[in-house]
């Protein structure tokens, strides 16, 4: 009995398998790589913190935070967005290292990974440099975006047309990025992710929609805030094609430990 039969079983599972199917048909604007990249801190925090990228996740967020880094730094993360479906293990996590390079410059490496087994992976691979200039730090970063409906290795659906010149593709993507530091208590920043619209269809265009972020920091004394303003657009003019989101989040210093809260 196939894969794909097996899940239609399963009433749990079957609006998940449904999801994922969706990704197959190629007029799917937002086929691919739908989701920005995550960080542990930026995550606590509904997913703001362009304007503070100060680990090695800066690489994932927003490059010119590497810039920052007064040593060498390695950050990784492993988890399953739905936990207990035995049959559908979902697990994504990224891996990112940046070293300062003299009192200016820094570089970094490191990955994404998202997986549904049997139906999507989807890998980015990048390497990035930034360097500060006075009260601004700049970043790129170039990666590759590489995704694989392991879908079509199901006799059910191999045969789509979609798939009729492969199931997996990759492409290179452009990332920048820029903080400005105001006072010592307030920070602007600014990233813009695949502004190249890396095209990663199968049989027809299916662009990685550009991510531009404008974002907001203050630090004070007993709490820091961030202020995200998220912009998703691929350009094709479909309904779904131009995404806005607000992201707002805190953290406040406990000793060695950071309480961090946020919405979007």
């Amino acid at each position: 009995m196939s894969q794909g039969i097996r899940f239609s079983k399963r009433a749990k599972e079957w609006g998940i398998f449904v999801l994922f199917l969706l990704v197959v048909p190629v007029s799917h604007a937002w086929a691919s790589f739908q989701s920005t990249p995550k960080c542990i801190k930026t995550e606590a925090m509904g997913g703001a913190g362009v304007a503070m990228p100060d680990d090695a996740c800066a690489l994932l967020i927003n490059p010119s935070g590497l810039a920052t880094l007064d040593r060498a730094e390695l950050s990784m993360e492993y988890g399953s967005p739905i936990a207990g479906l035995q049959d559908l293990p979902l697990n994504e996590g990224h891996l990112a290292l940046g070293i300062p390079i003299g009192r200016r410059w820094s570089v970094g490496a490191g990955g994404t990974f998202f997986r549904a087994p049997g139906l999507l992976s989807e890998y980015q691979a990048m390497g990035g440099a930034s360097v500060l200039l006075g009260p601004v730090s700049i970043g790129a970063n170039l990666n590759y975006l590489y995704h694989n409906y392991e879908i079509a290795n199901d006799p059910v659906y191999a045969n789509e047309i979609v798939f009729a010149n492969g199931h997996s593709k990759g492409a290179l993507g452009l990332d920048i990025g820029l903080t400005a530091f105001v006072t010592k208590n307030l920070r602007l920043g600014f990233s813009g992710r695949n502004l190249n619209k890396p095209d990663v269809g199968l049989a027809s265009e299916d662009p990685v929609p550009p991510i531009i972020t404008l974002g907001l920091g203050a630090i004070t004394r007993y709490a820091n805030f961030a202020l995200d303003f998220e912009n998703r657009n691929d350009g094709l003019g479909l309904t779904d094609s131009n995404q806005n989101t607000w992201k707002v989040g805190m953290e406040i210093p406990l000793s060695i430990l950071f309480f961090r809260a946020g919405y979007n």
